[in-house]
């Protein structure tokens, strides 16, 4: 993980940006699972994070006060 590097490139200008490490997910805001390739993303089951959905919904709206 390069959380900090992440956290480094905020600092230097970045003014709406926030990190949040959302447990148990990938990238693509899935289940963190063992997805060597695009097929067996094709065969999940599982949709978006709800946590995730959550956690860009608060942002968003905390940007529209």
């Amino acid at each position: 993980m390069n959380l900090e590097n992440w956290k480094k490139l905020t600092g230097a200008g970045g003014n709406n940006v926030i990190i949040i490490v959302i447990p148990g997910v990938d990238h693509l805001f899935l289940p963190a699972g063992n997805a060597a390739n695009k097929n067996d993303l094709n065969s999940s089951n599982s949709g978006f994070s709800i946590l995730a959905l959550q956690t860009i919904e608060k942002w968003i709206n905390a940007g529209f006060r």
